[in-house]
């Protein structure tokens, strides 16, 4: 099955290769092409999904996205964070090398590299209480993931300018900043994470600091390291190691958070809050929602004070150094 995908995947991108230039009109060749610099790509490839999706659905593509789809679902022992399940998610088992085996990290495939992941990606079905909610919020991450496909130029200020992540849907905030981990001390932390993002939209720059960012890894060995470099380096498959409860807690907040802020009576300041006349009015549903909410920033606030004692015990930490 691996081989005949490999040669349906080589006859579309060869199809989209063939393209003729004249089935640009003159504002897809000087405006759309300029600040999206893979829509001839996706132009091109587009109505060859499209076609082998509707009229052969049992083919090879459309085996794969089901195989895909059916090992990047989440279960009760496996937590999948939403912005890796817009792609592949496949966890792999802990084991030597490919795997890993530092507790609390679990490595994922999440890019097989196939043609018309580029395409499928850009939509994401959203989440809420209500239909409308649901699609409000589908239109606004599809937008994202669209804005996500602009020119790095462009793309860079925006990201920083809404600290979000177009490709993930992240906060930057939330992001792990290596700039920000090594000289945020010397330059303040928003100048430093600032001068980071504007080095991954820099020519080269995501690909240099990725490079980087993997073999400085401490939270897994150096074998796993050098494993995961080659792999990424080397092949069109993608690895990513995730930190579990980190990005459990970033997810649930973020999804509380989104649903929450549509229940009626709520209000937004720096956190949720809902005054208690009005906690009668949500539904069981979304009183439970809340509670975890308020847990989850009740546990927040427990371990930023048991880190500030910790670092009041020990002032080297403070200063980032140990």
């Amino acid at each position: 099955m691996v081989e005949a995908l490999v040669v349906s995947n080589s006859r579309l991108c060869a199809q989209v290769a063939a393209c003729d230039a004249r089935a640009f009109t003159e504002f897809e060749r000087e405006f759309l092409k300029r600040i999206f610099p893979f829509y001839s790509y996706t132009k091109g490839i587009t109505p060859l999904i499209r076609k082998e999706l509707v009229e052969n659905p049992g083919g090879l593509m459309g085996q794969s996205i089901r195989v895909i789809n059916r090992g990047s679902e989440p279960s009760e022992d496996q937590f999948v964070p939403e912005y890796m399940r817009q792609s592949a998610a496949i966890p792999l088992p802990e084991f030597p090398l490919l795997g890993v085996t530092s507790p609390g990290i679990t490595r994922f495939v999440t890019n097989i590299d196939l043609p018309h992941e580029s395409v499928l990606n850009l939509l994401t079905p959203g989440t809420g209480n209500t239909p409308t909610a649901r699609a409000m919020d589908a239109i606004s991450k599809t937008g994202q993931n669209i804005l996500g496909q602009f020119n790095p130029l462009l793309k860079g200020p925006l990201e920083v300018a809404m600290n979000r992540q177009f490709f993930s849907g992240r906060q930057l905030s939330d992001l792990y900043s290596m700039v920000e981990q090594d000289v945020g001390q010397l330059t303040g932390g928003p100048l430093a994470r600032l001068l980071e993002q504007a080095a991954l939209n820099a020519p080269g720059g995501s690909r240099v600091l990725g490079t980087i960012r993997q073999l400085r890894d401490d939270r897994i060995s150096l074998p796993e390291r050098l494993a995961k470099l080659g792999v990424n380096a080397l092949t069109g498959i993608k690895l990513q190691d995730v930190d579990r409860d980190k990005t459990y807690r970033l997810a649930a907040r973020s999804t509380l958070n989104q649903i929450l802020d549509q229940a009626p009576g709520m209000s937004t300041f720096e956190n949720l809050y809902i005054s208690p006349e009005d906690i009668q009015r949500l539904s069981p549903e979304e009183s439970r929602q809340y509670l975890l909410y308020r847990i989850l920033q009740a546990e927040s606030a427990r371990r930023r004070r048991e880190q500030a004692r910790q670092n009041e015990l020990d002032p080297l930490a403070a200063l980032g150094v140990g």
